[in-house]
């Protein structure tokens, strides 16, 4: 029997390459038999929304700006677009801007921006949503065709209105 105190065993250098060996060894196995369990990312909408999580979480190429910046685009006249549900669109969103939900942008790419005149020009478009995963996700399939006038709002419209910036209903 072994007289070792595991809780302080962490705090003793000798253990910590046990404890890392271990903890890996048990992350391998756990992905190896979850994963017959789980659908490819790219298999259902959900995957695709976690995957624009994921890329907002990790950064998307330096497409995102903060609130303050995007203040200084849309005045310099950039285009903004709501990528949410029209039900959320209409509780508030930034002056000008035009809802493209983003299953459209998923399904149609930029010819959804042209039909809302918003590639008429070479200004830059903003891309907001809530939080800034599912604009993330649009910024990134925009950024294909439209490289780097395409931005994400960091945050969303939650980082919007928390630098005190306004929010407008819509009808």
């Amino acid at each position: 029997m072994c007289s070792i105190d595991w809780p302080m065993a962490r705090f003793c250098p000798s253990f910590r390459p046990y404890i890392k060996r271990t903890a890996r060894a048990h992350a391998r196995r756990f992905v190896a038999e979850s994963h017959d369990l789980m659908p490819p990312f790219n298999a259902t909408h959900e995957g695709i929304r976690m995957l624009g999580n994921l890329m907002s979480l990790f950064g998307n190429g330096g497409s995102a700006i903060s609130a303050h910046e995007a203040l200084k685009r849309i005045k310099d006249g950039a285009k903004i677009v709501d990528v949410r549900e029209p039900s959320e669109f209409v509780q508030g969103t930034i002056q000008d801007a035009v809802n493209v939900p983003l299953a459209q942008i998923d399904a149609e790419g930029t010819k959804a921006l042209e039909r809302a005149g918003l590639l008429a020009d070479e200004k830059p478009v903003l891309v907001i949503c809530r939080s800034g995963a599912r604009s993330s996700s649009a910024c990134a399939r925009l950024r294909a065709s439209l490289g780097d006038r395409a931005l994400n709002l960091e945050g969303g419209l939650m980082a919007w209105v928390g630098a005190g910036l306004p929010v407008t209903k819509r009808r």
